[in-house]
């Protein structure tokens, strides 16, 4: 994730427009729309999102920590990590003249 911001803050640096980090709320998660204020969405296919906000669903094998009262066997875990939902706030970089936008993370009260 690192290298997809340095990414876009060089091409910004180069293009000579400035990037932005904006927070907004999620509205749609397919495609992907943030509201910034009344009347101000990121358009449609102009929103790229980090992978960690993907939902994405892991299977692993897992082996019991006392073999002498649960037997040598393994079992299969399933973990969901929670994608992007409307309503989520999130941290926006804005760039491209405004055009384009990158959804780094959400955004939390701490």
């Amino acid at each position: 994730m690192k290298q997809q911001i340095t990414n876009i803050a060089m091409k910004a640096m180069a293009e000579s427009s400035p990037t932005t980090l904006k927070v907004g709320t999620v509205k749609s998660v397919g495609p992907v729309v943030v509201e910034f204020g009344p009347k101000n969405y990121t358009p449609a296919g102009a929103v790229l999102v980090a992978e960690d906000l993907i939902e994405k669903v892991y299977t692993a094998d897992v082996e019991p920590t006392n073999i002498a009262t649960h037997g040598n066997h393994t079992h299969t875990a399933t973990v969901t990590r929670e994608g992007l939902k409307v309503g989520d706030k999130v941290a926006v970089i804005v760039y491209n003249g405004g055009q384009s936008f990158f959804v780094v993370d959400k955004a939390v009260t701490a």
